[in-house]
């Protein structure tokens, strides 16, 4: 990621693995420890649909509190979920 910035990346999206199931403190963690790394602006990228969880609204509030996230592409399984 430190290079990223000289590359000309603009920004990078991050999205919680789903090769191995994760929990919301593993994709907080992910997130926190790329923004340490770059000063480039991040998006995190809810992917419930490959084995990722979905973002309850106590993690976007958590997720807010990292520096450099700057938009975060949302979505849920149901209707209630979104909503909530």
């Amino acid at each position: 990621m430190k290079y990223a910035g000289d590359a000309g990346v603009d920004g990078v999206q991050l999205g919680a693995t789903y090769y191995y199931p994760a929990t919301e403190d593993d994709f907080l963690r992910l997130t926190d420890q790329v923004s340490r790394a770059t000063r480039i602006p991040l998006m995190a990228y809810s992917t419930w649909w490959e084995g990722g969880h979905v973002m309850t609204p106590d993690h976007l509030r958590r997720l807010a509190e990292i520096e450099h996230l700057e938009a975060v592409k949302w979505s849920a399984p149901t209707h209630d979920q979104f909503t909530a």
